[in-house]
């Protein structure tokens, strides 16, 4: 989409005013075709601007979810059966809702990178992560811990794919 020119059919007109066969005539680019990789990393802190400061904040991100995520791993499968008497099957459920999430993210990824840009998918991406969190820990029911990691797998595939467009965009104007 980005950088093919934009065409229209329409009839040509002569000096006279006849009309003549339809000719392609060039248009003006939508929007999201005039986005150039530059422009989604301009969110980013004036006191951020330099190379090894913008890769840091990326790592940070990446840091705060993988954090985020392996905090309740470990001691889920106790708490699990000890709090809710989960089975195994249920406790395996909740742990895949994770990744279920992370894939469902996928189709939704340019959409919310080119809307919000990388600075604030990845913004949206750790508020969501950090609010499923707490729905996770004040769970009262086994679905709605379903449910929290589903979201926090769907923020977090939000936050990867951010951070990865973000490193390769950073590593495209550095050339």
């Amino acid at each position: 989409r980005v950088g093919r020119p934009q065409t229209t059919m329409s009839e040509s007109t002569s000096d006279s005013g006849e009309r003549g066969p339809l000719v392609a005539k060039p248009t003006e680019p939508a929007d999201a075709d005039r986005r150039r990789p530059s422009a989604l990393l301009s969110d980013v802190p004036r006191w951020a601007v330099t190379q090894p400061w913008m890769l840091a904040l990326l790592a940070l991100s990446c840091a705060i979810e993988a954090f985020c995520y392996t905090l309740c791993v470990p001691f889920m499968t106790t708490h699990l059966h000890a709090t809710y008497k989960a089975s195994v099957s249920q406790s395996a459920l909740i742990f895949v809702a994770y990744t279920i999430g992370s894939v469902a993210s996928t189709p939704f990824v340019e959409r919310i990178t080119f809307s919000f840009g990388c600075t604030g998918a990845i913004a949206l991406g750790l508020l969501t992560l950090g609010l499923s969190q707490l729905a996770f820990m004040v769970a009262p029911y086994l679905q709605l811990l379903f449910l929290a990691r589903l979201v926090g797998g769907f923020a977090a595939g939000i936050i990867w794919s951010a951070v990865l467009t973000a490193c390769h965009l950073i590593s495209l104007t550095s050339q």
